[in-house]
């Protein structure tokens, strides 16, 4: 009674048409920014599952359910904080940092005889040998007249090749017996890896007693300054939240017989900020040309600078941050988790680095500004597994 003939109708199509205009002006935005990313997230659920161990015990795996970044389902492991076991106890060493107030470290590596640490900031590489010092009653909690490990970082050489770069990671190569040292830098926004100096050219063959064979095997030694450029096409490019890059770096010192060279398949392990672990090799007609081989793995998160260690024969070790921080290895050749390992709480760990097999190398911030750096013996089990991998490789080689 209280509507004029005819109005009602003409109210309700004037609504239903301002709410179309409405809808179809909103979808206008949904390409872009947040309105693009809040209706392309993945959908995620999460399954339990019983796992068995080597121990009798009953871990807890979850198995979250997503996409990869190009859109396909795939299952992300997750294994529950109760049956991850700690690492050995680790000690705290003695340490010099470089002294401007800018230094933050983004990269850590290690020779792999533990004899020499590297580390680096945004623009400069520093090395520090590892040496065993009388300990004293402060921070290293040693009693006073024990030894104590320390490392004391210099600058390095200058890389020519890194002249107004900025570093992303880096690696330690060095030749048989640790004659000779480089660092395999990841630099040019992930794009590309550079040999640089550890040593001046004229402290290189300091000490030796056959001067021949140095001049010899010189000449098999990579070139400092010799660059690889890694392709990009197989980097994701359209995915929803961001372009995908290389952001961190680890090599296998193992490929360093007669020089070192990338041809071979895990030479070199990559991670990207899509979470992708990816071996990477040279091209078959571009030795200066570094393209992918095999997926290592797949993260559910970026793999970080500083956070990949390669053992021998294989075995990955990634850093994966939160709380807790773990330490978990994979095994490349069959591209399988072999076991994950929980650090002490307290530190931010930040970074993770490894000799040959027998010493891990962690660097934490603690009160979000004192930086420390620890070492931790490897777990049995990966002594196990190591072994193992030896083993495998001797009958691959005949040997």
């Amino acid at each position: 009674d209280r509507t004029s003939p005819g109005e009602l109708p003409w109210k309700t199509f004037r609504s239903a048409t301002l709410m179309l205009a409405g809808l179809w002006f909103l979808s206008c935005a949904l390409p872009f920014g947040v309105v693009r990313d809040l209706m392309t997230r993945s959908q995620t659920g999460l399954q339990v599952i019983d796992e068995s161990v080597e121990d009798g015990a009953t871990g807890v795996k979850r198995f979250a359910i997503g996409t990869d970044p190009s859109g396909l389902p795939m299952y992300i492991p997750e294994t529950d904080e109760p049956s991850m076991p700690e690492l050995p106890e680790g000690e705290l060493l003695r340490t010099t940092w470089p002294s401007h107030s800018g230094f933050k470290p983004l990269a850590l590596s290690s020779d792999p005889f533990s004899k020499q640490l590297v580390i680096a900031d945004e623009f400069g590489i520093y090395a520090g040998q590892i040496l065993m010092e009388f300990g004293f009653e402060g921070k290293v909690k040693q009693a006073r007249g024990d030894v104590v490990p320390a490392v004391h970082f210099k600058h390095a050489p200058p890389c020519p090749a890194l002249e107004g770069q900025a570093l992303k990671d880096l690696g330690v190569i060095c030749m048989e017996g640790g004659r000779s040292c480089n660092a395999l830098v990841l630099h040019a926004h992930g794009h590309k890896m550079v040999l640089c100096p550890l040593a001046n050219a004229s402290h290189k063959n300091h000490g030796s007693s056959n001067p021949d064979a140095d001049t010899s095997s010189a000449t098999k030694e990579p070139r400092s300054g010799m660059t690889w450029v890694i392709s990009e096409d197989w980097l994701y490019k359209d995915h929803a939240k961001k372009k995908e890059r290389v952001e961190s770096l680890a090599v296998n010192n193992e490929c360093t017989g007669g020089g070192f060279s990338p041809v071979e398949v895990g030479c070199v392990v990559v991670g990207t900020t899509l979470g992708r672990l990816v071996q990477l090799r040279t091209h078959v007609t571009n030795e200066t040309q570094l393209v992918p081989e095999r997926a290592v793995n797949q993260w559910s998160k970026a793999v970080e600078h500083g956070t990949l260690h390669i053992f021998p024969n294989g075995l990955v070790v990634a850093l994966h941050k939160g709380t807790p921080a773990s330490i978990q290895a994979y095994d490349a050749h069959a591209g399988t988790a072999i076991g994950q390992w929980r650090l002490p709480s307290g530190p931010d760990w930040l970074m993770l680095s490894g000799d040959h097999g027998e010493t891990f190398y962690a660097l934490g911030q603690v009160n979000k500004t004192e930086i420390q750096l620890y070492r931790f013996p490897v777990p049995p089990e990966l002594w196990a597994v190591r072994d193992q991998a030896e083993a495998a490789a001797r009958v691959r080689d005949g040997v």
